[in-house]
This record gives C-alpha cells, sequence and structure tokens, in this order.
C-alpha cells in the first residue's frame, strides 16, 4: 500500500484533474466533497497506481505528469461506474428483503409473483412468524394454491380472505422487530450492528458542524474495535490517531477516514452475496 506524506497528499487532492472528479462523483452519487474525495484517493492509490512505489508517485505530483492526471480521470470513472453498480445491487437486496420485511408475509402478491424458492423460504419461516399454528398453515396453503383453492379449502369468501390478509399485515407491522430478527441470520444481524457503528463515523465527518474532539470522543466509544479496524493498515503513529487524533498527521487521517468507507462497502458486499 502506497503511503504518502501529508503535504503530496494534499498536493495530489490539488491537482485540477483531481478537483473536477471530486466534483463529478460528488454529483453523480450525490455524496460530500469529502466522501467524494475519500473514494476518488482510495481507487487512485491502491488501484490505479498500486504498481508504483510512493517515491514514483511523489515525483509525479511534483511534476503535475500528465499521466499522472489522466490515471486521476479514470480513477474518478472507475468509483463513479463501481458506486453506481454497487447502488443497483443494494436496491435489488431491499426489493428482496421487503419480502421478508413488514411484508414477510406479503401474501397479497399474487401467486404467480413469488419465484419458487421465495416462496419456499417464507413458507418455512411462517411457523417462526406466526405462532397460533393453524394461522401458519392458512398462509402456506395460500402460497402453495393460490386465493381460489383456498377459498374452496377453507370455505371462505373472497371478502373473509381479504379480511383475514389485511389482519396479518397488521400483525406484522405491529412486532416489525421480530419479523426482521426472524427473518435475518445470526451473520446478516451481526453485518447491520458494524454497519450501524461505522455510519456513526461518516455522519460525524460529513457534518457541517464536525470537530476532530467530536472525532475523539466516538473513537473513544468504540476504541477496541477501531483499535482492531486500524491494526489492518500501516498507519505512521496509529497509536496517536486513537489516543489524540486533532494531534495526529493528516496522512493518518486520510487512512483512518478510507478504511472506514472501505469497510461499509465491503459490509454492503456482504449483505449483497449472502
Amino acid at each position: 500500500m502506497i503511503i504518502l506524506d501529508e503535504e503530496h497528499a494534499e498536493r495530489l487532492m490539488k491537482i485540477d484533474s483531481y478537483v473536477t472528479a471530486t466534483h463529478r462523483i460528488m454529483n453523480a452519487l450525490n455524496i460530500s466533497s469529502y466522501e467524494a474525495s475519500n473514494l476518488l484517493y482510495d481507487r487512485l492509490i491502491n488501484h490505479r497506481l498500486k504498481n508504483m512505489t510512493a517515491a514514483q508517485v511523489m515525483k509525479q505530483i511534483e511534476e503535475k505528469n500528465n499521466s499522472l492526471k489522466w490515471l486521476i480521470t479514470y480513477s474518478g470513472k472507475d468509483v463513479k461506474r463501481n458506486e453506481l453498480q454497487d447502488k443497483k445491487r443494494q436496491e435489488k437486496v431491499r426489493e428482496e428483503l421487503k419480502k421478508y420485511d413488514t411484508g414477510i408475509i406479503q401474501l397479497t402478491y399474487s401467486n404467480n409473483t413469488l419465484r419458487p424458492k421465495d416462496r419456499e423460504k417464507i413458507i418455512a419461516l411462517l411457523p417462526k412468524i406466526f405462532r397460533n399454528h393453524k394461522t401458519a398453515e392458512w398462509c402456506a396453503y395460500l402460497l402453495k394454491y393460490g386465493e381460489l383453492e383456498t377459498r374452496h379449502h377453507y370455505k371462505q369468501t373472497h371478502r373473509q380472505v381479504q379480511l383475514k390478509l389485511n389482519d396479518l399485515e397488521k400483525q406484522c407491522n405491529r412486532h416489525r422487530e421480530r419479523m426482521i430478527n426472524i427473518v435475518l441470520s445470526k451473520r446478516e444481524k451481526e453485518i447491520i450492528a458494524e454497519e450501524d457503528v461505522l455510519k456513526e463515523f461518516t455522519q460525524l465527518l460529513e457534518s457541517e458542524s464536525y470537530t476532530d474532539e467530536q472525532m475523539q470522543d466516538l473513537i473513544n466509544e468504540e476504541y477496541a474495535y477501531i483499535e482492531d479496524l486500524m491494526g489492518t493498515v500501516y498507519m505512521k503513529n496509529p497509536k496517536m490517531l486513537l489516543d489524540s487524533f486533532m494531534d495526529a498527521v493528516n496522512t493518518d487521517k486520510y487512512i483512518f477516514c478510507n478504511v472506514i468507507y472501505a469497510r461499509i462497502k465491503e459490509l454492503e458486499r456482504k449483505m449483497i452475496e449472502g
């Protein structure tokens, strides 16, 4: 991993193509300039320039080398493409989870709109969701055979089926948290909990009222976790960063921010991949 000193990192970020790429990422992804710059820096240093030494990169920064400018531009395009693809995948996952969240039992779906795999997953969860086994059996029958067959089997009218569905939907809404806990695996719940911690850091970083003192307070609250996370990368003075963030060198702060954002991305991919 290339580690630039504070002076060269700042000079890199002032290169015109870097400024332009940051603005384009910010506008395309609707994120803060700070986050856009971090994403660009990470892509450029850890991917496009990964086969170069720190000395070679610093020399190109000093010379404002045209090849470096093109690599910055391409890195910006990489970031936009990767982030937009991730967002599409995440949206797909969210749509899938709707079937297992409040609507876990979106039993109002036509039987034909559920894929067999999704139907089987929901049916397997029904006994955990509805403690009344007769209710679980009724739901399973509806999912397996559809409304017409259910009405005939249980001697119900269309109105009675709809009233039953509305009642079940209300139950799911009232016990939303329990529904989610049933649906998500232990590992998925751990991922979400870790993401929640990391997002406290990104929210602070992107806050207009941000201060290093606030960051130190947050690090103190999650000290053991952050210490482990920062142990995965090389820093000049990790102890200073953890114990006195305001006095840490800027290069270590940049690395800290990049690790936070990179870990969130990694966790999001794990949720997508399952």
